[in-house]
């Protein structure tokens, strides 16, 4: 019973994960809160209102990043894609700059590692003066 009743649920789980580009919104500012799977779509659907917006087709930006057009069409429908390709597509929308802060150290990490160190230095002149 409880085998049966398991795989009922899983499958249910698995029926109600698919996700839409119906029930994103690209617009959303904080991936905090979104799936993985979601955070995905919505880089897809932001792509995909660029790439309308500058009136190219989705060949038009497999054609610049030298990639295949199946692979960028299932992009904007799915939000798979390598990351290649990703970097590509960027790219070809004219937005590659906008990766570079990506994964930079930031303040907050300056200042742990300032923290960090300070407290080193704190606990080596105590040793030293005792």
């Amino acid at each position: 019973m409880k085998k049966s009743l398991a795989s009922r649920l899983k499958a249910f789980k698995h029926s109600h994960k698919k996700l839409s580009s119906e029930h994103i919104n690209a617009s959303t500012s904080n991936l905090l809160m979104c799936t993985d799977e979601e955070v995905a779509l919505i880089f897809a659907l932001r792509a995909k209102k660029l790439r309308m917006d500058q009136n190219r087709t989705q060949s038009d930006i497999a054609t610049l990043g030298n990639f295949p057009a199946s692979a960028y069409s299932a992009f904007e429908r799915t939000g798979k894609i390598s990351l290649h390709s990703f970097i590509k597509t960027v790219r070809a929308l004219g937005r590659l700059d906008e990766l570079s802060n990506l994964l930079l150290e930031t303040v907050s990490d300056k200042i742990k590692a300032y923290e960090k160190t300070e407290r080193a230095r704190v606990t080596k002149v105590r040793s030293l003066s005792d």
